[in-house]
């Protein structure tokens, strides 16, 4: 090995990342992930995820795995590349027949057909309208993710969040457990599939109880510098008025309630070691860099019914939101990594400090 390649080892910071869900908005942390994968001084050796962020995760691990970085960045295209194909046939969102008559008199295709599909999952069960329990995902994720790579590995530690349906308790799967049925249960959202059951518990979606969790970073020898790639925008200019407006914002509240609710724990266990001497050792989330990528501005301008959109065009779109958005967050705070954390904490009875 060249001595400059050697070196160039040596210097990269390890970092671990903390990936949100958010259905097609996953597209946006495909991005992001390209582009951390794409700098050279980074190493990453941990993900904690859920639902999409779930699916970015296995996906970029098996083809890291596979040939490094360079493969990580190829297996996200090629997944997305995937699931813009099975969505063609599926999304109440994509350009289909149905799509073009609502453009043809003059109606927000968009959002009529996310409307008539909100109505029609109130109205029956997954239970009743997909008995035989289809998940497109699965041949994806079957064709993409090398599960039996990233369960002998010692190299990357992944941590994919999950909600009990019966309990509402968290449980999260170590690299060590990870199947394509915990992934599909990560990202199990429970209007549109049944609950994913695994050694005789349902599990849905993981954002609903950690999105995703971080607390696995702290306790399992991850890197202490934590990137936070938000998919839910935190803060909005201004309360919705508007009906559709109402609903995406519940959306986004709901999926970064845990998200913060675990950040503000950090923020007061720090205060209170501030008032005592007698902590020691520091506990781990004390020692923890926290880092964030946040989709506040690349996405403050897409509707609730475009986590359902899963067109070539929408996808890369949002691929490319979430690179520059990556590239311009490290241009301003790459040499910070390894040093100290970029972000504020939030307070503990409001919302983002920063």
């Amino acid at each position: 090995m060249a001595l400059g390649a050697l070196n160039l080892m040596q210097r990269r910071r390890p970092v671990s990342l903390a990936l949100q869900g958010g259905g097609a908005h996953g597209a946006f942390g495909w991005g992001v992930m390209h582009a951390l994968y794409e700098d050279a001084s980074l190493d990453i050796r941990a993900m904690s995820a859920a639902s999409a962020g779930a699916m970015n995760a296995v996906t970029a691990a098996s083809g890291a795995f596979a040939d490094g970085p360079q493969g990580a960045r190829a297996r996200l295209h090629d997944f997305w590349s995937a699931v813009a194909r099975a969505g063609a046939l599926m999304n109440p969102s994509s350009s289909s027949v149905w799509t073009r008559m609502l453009e043809g008199f003059g109606l927000d295709a968009a959002s009529t057909s996310m409307a008539f599909f909100n109505a029609l999952a109130r109205a029956t069960s997954p239970y009743d309208l997909n008995p035989l329990n289809f998940h497109p995902l699965r041949s994806i994720l079957d064709e993409f993710a090398d599960f039996d790579a990233i369960r002998a590995s010692s190299k990357l530690k992944l941590f994919i969040s999950t909600t009990n349906a019966k309990t509402g308790a968290l449980r999260v799967f170590t690299h060590k457990e990870l199947s394509a049925d915990a992934v599909l249960a990560s990202a199990c959202l429970p209007h549109l599939f049944q609950a994913v059951e695994i050694d005789g518990e349902p599990y849905w979606d993981g954002g609903y109880a950690a999105n995703p969790a971080l607390y696995p970073l702290f306790y399992r020898g991850a890197p202490r510098d934590v990137i936070i790639v938000h998919l839910n925008p935190i803060n909005r200019d201004a309360a919705p008025t508007g009906a559709e407006e109402i609903l995406n914002r519940m959306n986004e509240v709901s999926f970064n309630a845990p998200l913060l609710a675990e950040l503000r724990g950090i923020a007061l266990a720090r205060r209170a070691v501030k008032h005592s001497a007698a902590i020691n050792p520091p506990h781990p989330a004390l020692r923890v860099r926290l880092h964030a990528i946040s989709a506040d501005e690349a996405l403050k301008d897409m509707p609730l019914g475009s986590k359902y959109n899963t067109e070539w065009a929408f996808l890369t779109d949002l691929f490319e939101r979430g690179r520059d958005t990556a590239k311009s967050w490290l241009a301003q705070n790459q040499r910070a990594i390894g040093k100290r954390s970029t972000m504020a904490l939030p307070d503990s009875d409001c919302g983002w400090s920063s």
